[in-house]
């Protein structure tokens, strides 16, 4: 007896849900064991593979160059918020763990990575950091408890904690955080702003955000760099764009597409300003702790036309 068209579509939906759910055990099987360990505490390397990217950018900026992080380390897994430190840069990772590391050039194999003492800590989720000009500390900016950890010596004690205002965001809360004018100022992935009030954190309001907040840097004075990215069905995409406080609202210009893969997942972003008036501007992604997802470093070099951002 021939198998009727309803027992054959029966059998071949329950082989896709059984092939589905087998796929999604591996996945989570694979995500679980990619990272081993934290790995050390001390300077270690790790592999670098260079990789290829759309060359899509702002008008007068250039990539120069992405490098994937070949690791298996929880100690660098999930990096969300990038800042330099002198010749360095500084990153901070889901777990609340801050790595230095030079930037990598053209043709490097290997990367040494320092992590600073503060010990890693699970049940964080860290998202965003900034460094005090002379490197001894910073803050670090926190989601689902949300908070700002005010860090001194290397980054060895809190000396402050700051609640942000209006909490309950879950996993929604400060994504990216910058320094401008001596005053911290900090954007929640909802979209709502915040900028340092004697020694507190204000709302303050934003206006041309096209996606979520992910990263902020400044330039010169005055001149902000927001990170964006979008999620849907295909996957992410990223922006950036440039802006400034005026009449006490962060007003942002047109945001320009980046040529970021749809797997790659932009979190933090870091400018150091050249003398000529261009600057170097670094990305880093985050992996989400594990395959398809990866780590980034991403190089960008800016021309002095190149600002303020524009298609």
């Amino acid at each position: 007896m021939q198998p009727s068209f309803r027992s054959l579509a029966g059998r071949s939906a329950r082989l896709v849900t059984a092939a589905a759910l087998f796929a999604a055990i591996a996945a989570v099987g694979l995500r679980l064991d990619h990272y081993r360990s934290w790995g050390p505490q001390q300077p270690f390397a790790v592999a670098l593979e260079e990789v290829a990217l759309d060359r899509a950018a702002p008008r007068g900026w250039r990539l120069a160059g992405a490098w994937r992080l070949d690791h298996r380390y929880l100690r660098l897994s999930g990096m969300s918020g990038l800042a330099f430190a002198g010749d360095r840069l500084a990153a901070v990772t889901d777990h609340g763990q801050i790595v230095l590391f030079a930037p990598p050039e053209a043709g490097q194999a290997r990367l040494l990575v320092e992590p600073l003492p503060l010990p890693a800590r699970e049940g964080l989720d860290a998202e965003a950091l900034v460094v005090d000009p002379d490197g001894a500390g910073g803050q670090v900016a926190y989601e689902r408890r949300e908070r700002i950890e005010h860090f001194v010596d290397d980054f060895r004690a809190i000396v402050a904690h700051w609640p942000v205002p209006g909490a309950g965001r879950g996993n929604r809360g400060i994504e990216a955080m910058t320094r401008l004018d001596g005053r911290l100022v900090a954007l929640a992935e909802t979209g709502e702003g915040f900028i340092e009030t004697q020694r507190r954190l204000a709302p303050i309001a934003v206006e041309g955000l096209v996606a979520m907040p992910t990263g902020a840097a400044t330039r010169g004075t005055g001149e902000l760099l927001v990170l964006q990215r979008g999620v849907g069905l295909a996957g992410f995409r990223t922006w950036v764009a440039s802006g400034r406080i005026e009449d006490g609202v962060i007003r942002l210009d047109p945001a320009v597409l980046l040529g970021l893969s749809r797997r790659d997942n932009a979190e933090g972003i870091a400018l150091r300003a050249r003398a000529d008036g261009g600057a170097e501007i670094w990305i880093v992604t985050d992996d989400n702790r594990g395959p398809p997802q990866r780590t980034l470093l991403v190089r960008y070099e800016m021309d002095p036309e190149g600002w303020p951002i524009r298609r």
